[in-house]
């Protein structure tokens, strides 16, 4: 049966008071999937974090919670059903799974403002970029994932990108604190649902790609938890710097392997390659057949990072070995 479209999901459901949470959250069993999506004035430490959206399948309803006016109850409010489960703590269980597009602004804001340590994290951003056939260096935002991966039709796609393009708008011309207006506006509500409502239609997407293999997963889970370490650290994390569009695997050789077959590269078990581990390295347990495609894509790839994100003192040596392996 096919996802259902934005415009057939119900209206988001507002969760602004204490008694209204804890039926919300006896709804989230614990082995439960949730998509989630943050909102507030330059969201992370420096900012505030004035909404979080929740869509909790199967119900398919969104919600909604106003953290700008419940504060600190929103993640300390018990569960109806269990009084030791409250926002926080599913928020913080690994066995909760909980989907995002792009986790990094929003895991910043739940640990710097409230001392919440997201975990159980998958960031669609990076299975987007995990699945995406041909070059991707870069991820996308989730603007140009909605046009470009979801088959919405013209009047869905208008609306959709109309609310978002009127809301930012409304920031861009001074209105920065949009979120934490009260009573909501139609657009606002619009905007935050829209939102969490095209992620489980992306998450199928990416996985229905033809690169999709579950044996990516790992990788997927590994780089959505680094993310998440990474945005919450004392030091270290940027939130608007140029790198962010990087993707985790740019600057890695396995990247490489990965698009060599991609590209056409034949890969047999490295036991049956006479020397193929002359160079000492067996972390790969590949031996690949070279190509044109791939000293092409090698090389062009290279210059990209060396040029543009100051990687040649790190990536000469990997390249370097990397060549010895896949070249004649």
């Amino acid at each position: 049966m096919a996802s259902p479209s934005p415009s057939t999901t119900p209206n988001p459901s507002l969760v602004t008071n204490v008694q209204a949470l804890r039926n919300f959250l006896a709804t989230i069993g614990p082995s439960s999937s949730i998509y989630v999506d943050l909102e507030g004035t330059n969201l992370g430490r420096g900012g505030t974090l004035d909404l979080i959206t929740v869509l909790v399948p199967p119900d398919r309803k969104v919600r909604i919670i106003d953290v700008n006016a419940m504060g600190n109850q929103a993640f300390t409010t018990p569960s109806k059903k269990d009084d030791n489960v409250t926002l926080k703590s599913i928020l913080e269980d690994p066995s909760i799974r909980k989907y995002l597009w792009d986790v990094r602004n929003d895991a910043d804001a739940l640990k710097s403002l409230y001392h919440v340590a997201i975990s159980g994290v998958i960031d669609l951003q990076l299975l987007e970029n995990l699945t995406r056939q041909g070059n991707s260096f870069y991820v996308i935002g989730l603007d140009k994932a909605v046009e470009n991966d979801l088959r919405l039709d013209q009047r869905e796609q208008i609306e959709w990108k109309k609310t978002k393009e009127d809301i930012r708008k409304r920031m861009a011309s001074g209105d920065s604190g949009i979120f934490s207006i009260r009573p909501f506006t139609t657009p606002v509500l619009r905007y935050c649902a829209g939102d969490v409502q095209v992620l489980p239609l992306l998450r199928k997407a990416y996985e229905t790609r033809p690169a999709y293999t579950p044996k990516w997963w790992t990788h997927l889970e590994n780089a959505s938890a680094k993310r998440v370490k990474k945005a919450c650290s004392a030091k270290g994390y940027d939130a608007t710097g140029a790198t962010r569009a990087v993707g985790p695997w740019g600057s890695d050789p396995a990247y490489f392997f990965r698009k060599g077959k991609q590209l056409g590269l034949r890969a047999t078990s490295s036991t049956s390659q006479k020397g193929s581990q002359k160079d000492g390295n067996q972390s790969e347990g590949l031996c690949l057949k070279p190509t044109k495609e791939l000293a092409l894509f090698v090389l062009v790839e290279s210059q990209r990072q060396a040029t543009h994100h100051g990687l040649g003192s790190t990536l000469i040596p990997k390249l370097a070995s990397l060549m010895k392996r896949v070249m004649p």
